[in-house]
């Protein structure tokens, strides 16, 4: 049989040109793909033991006991973060040429790495775990940028870096210190489509592309900042009503907090043997040190994880102090404290009085056995990017407007503004809770 490709047919290709590329696939933005050439230090760092470590601290901690599928971790939060930067930056980079304003490779790298970077310094359990130490995730970021950064990625002494963090820019620039650490920024953008999706709640989708085109850089008091196109009102809007619920809805979700507050009970009670009678069950000494607020060196905190304390949890379980005991049974258990909602106290000092003598007389401890949750939170806040949010028009030219207040042409940003929504929660063992709600009823 005749091929159908005989030599007659065939084209000769002289020269094939393969690009070198390096792929990952994204849940939330498909693929994202970078020039391996150029951009082989993001590699060098993902690939790095610290980053990696990132694959085992959830993006969300104890929100999978309310949410099945919220156990995605902050690795894959952190490429989404770096992808978008990414993206902003060869959109913005298009734009600002046209001012005479050029985005050199240089700094399109250290764009890409400062997002790549900014959850390197989470700890176990992110923030329930500050709570009861004296570690402080933001410093820790600081702390590797400056001495371990320039050892796995040598072109980079750490520096640059530190100055989009500290957001030590120049007025032209200021700009990407908006898309770093903002109310319009990489972060929350990724973050709030990433929990979305994967706690299975709609609540934090937005319109990712309208926001995506509808946001470009302005002058605002001789900077370069973040300003909001007038098309793309409604889609900003979307993003912090979005942002509102996620926290109302999935973030201080009663049993989520429940969880937290467990969690920091565990924390404080080992804390307190350790510096006391002692702690009679093992766990890892990076751990121990950290728990008696003694300065981790940064070998020594990149050793910790999830698994970490989940591991000491498990081990506690079995110590004879029958408060830890209990309390680490509890969360492996899902046997939480009950959540009692109420109104606003008046009087503070008086509501915790009556909660300890109520206490006293089941001789059940206080400072185990109850806690009282305030969670708080502003949805739009200002100052907003170092100054407040503007709104501009812009014309078929691409002349762009004065700025405007954008609460000024938003009644439903106007109505968040600097409004702090919160709740009081009273959380207890469910045996006690219908007592406990009878003792507080007055307050």
């Amino acid at each position: 049989m005749k091929s159908l490709w005989s030599n007659s047919d065939c084209m000769k290709i002289d020269h094939l040109y393969i690009t070198r590329k390096f792929r990952m696939r994204d849940l939330i933005h498909g693929y994202i793909v970078f020039d391996r050439d150029e951009y082989n230090f993001l590699l060098e760092v993902i690939d790095s033991f610290e980053f990696q470590r990132l694959r085992r601290i959830k993006q969300l901690g104890t929100s999978y006991f309310v949410y099945p599928g919220a156990d995605h971790s902050r690795f894959g939060h952190s490429t989404g973060a770096m992808w978008l930067m990414y993206q902003f930056g060869k959109e913005f980079g298009k734009e600002l040429e046209k001012y005479d304003i050029e985005i050199d490779r240089d700094l399109m790298h250290s764009m890409c790495l400062a997002a790549l970077i900014h959850d390197i310094g989470h700890g176990p359990f992110s923030h329930v775990f500050e709570r009861v130490t004296t570690y402080d995730h933001k410093e820790m970021t600081l702390r590797f940028i400056k001495k371990r950064l320039p050892e796995i990625v040598s072109t980079f002494s750490g520096k640059d870096i530190m100055k989009l963090f500290q957001k030590d820019i120049e007025p032209e620039n200021m700009w990407i210190g908006d898309l770093l650490d903002s109310q319009t920024d990489v972060d929350r953008m990724d973050f709030l489509l990433r929990d979305s999706l994967y706690t299975g709640v709609d609540y934090g989708r937005f319109d990712m592309q309208r926001v995506f085109h509808s946001l470009a850089v302005g002058e605002i008091r001789d900077e370069n900042h973040l300003v909001i196109l007038s098309k793309g009102l409604h889609a900003f809007e979307g993003f912090f009503i979005a942002y509102h619920h996620m926290y109302w809805q999935v973030y201080l979700h009663r049993v989520t907090r429940g969880y937290e507050v467990l969690l920091e009970k565990i924390f404080c009670r080992m804390k307190e043997l350790l510096l006391g009678e002692g702690l009679d069950s093992e766990i890892r000494l990076e751990l121990e040190k950290l728990l008696m607020d003694e300065k981790l060196g940064l070998e020594e905190f990149f050793l910790l994880d999830d698994c970490t304390v989940l591991e000491a949890i498990k081990q506690c379980r079995s110590s004879k102090d029958k408060i830890l005991s209990d309390l680490c049974n509890r969360f492996l258990e899902r046997k939480i404290f009950n959540c009692i909602k109420t109104r606003n106290i008046n009087n503070i000092m008086k509501f915790v009085e009556r909660g300890r003598e109520f206490y006293e007389k089941r001789t059940v401890s206080y400072d185990y056995y109850f806690a009282l949750d305030n969670p708080k939170k502003v949805s739009v806040e200002r100052p907003v990017l170092g100054s407040d949010l503007f709104i501009v028009e812009k014309d078929k030219r691409g002349r762009i407007s004065e700025p405007i207040d954008f609460a000024e042409r938003s009644d439903i940003i106007r109505s968040l503004l600097n409004v702090e929504h919160t709740e009081f929660r009273v959380y207890c063992p469910e045996n006690i809770v219908d007592d406990v709600r009878e003792a507080l009823k007055p307050l």
